[in-house]
């Protein structure tokens, strides 16, 4: 089972969720799902290295 990411909140977990589902249903496509993602991404990994 692959490991799920770990959010520091429940409003970035809803996002990457309902990013991911619309991804799923083939709503969005692999560009728009990284453009979302890219700024989430990013505030994570700063979080865990500031830590």
């Amino acid at each position: 089972m692959p490991n799920k990411p770990k959010f520091k909140s429940d409003a970035f977990a809803a996002i990457h969720s309902a990013v991911q589902g619309l991804y799923h249903a083939e709503a969005i496509d692999k560009i728009t799902l990284r453009v979302v993602m890219n700024p989430v991404l990013l505030f994570l990994q700063k979080s865990n290295l500031n830590k």
